[in-house]
């Protein structure tokens, strides 16, 4: 079994749409009204993913997966822990 590593970074004044690394995979998105983009493989490392969401108009949170080789599982790890920090992050 590979170790999972997560980190989350909440940036003020950073959009969540600024320093996207990967433009060529990355994928924009939302969470209910929170806007994201989710960078699977940002600095060309297989089984590394990230998500930046939008938090109020200028800044953001980034939540940070890597593990293993297996990218497509560190993108749904990053996911899931969007999902679940979304509600607890201020909107606006």
């Amino acid at each position: 079994m590979n170790a999972t590593n997560v980190g989350l970074l909440l940036q003020e004044e950073q959009r969540y749409d600024s320093d996207v690394k990967n433009t060529a995979q990355a994928r924009s998105g939302s969470l209910g009204d929170r806007k994201f983009v989710e960078d699977p493989a940002e600095l060309g490392a297989a089984g590394q993913c990230t998500i930046s969401m939008s938090v109020q108009t200028s800044s953001r949170a980034i939540i940070t997966v890597t593990g293993g080789n297996d990218t497509a599982a560190s993108c749904k790890t990053a996911e899931d822990l969007a999902t679940k920090l979304d509600p607890l992050l201020p909107k606006g």
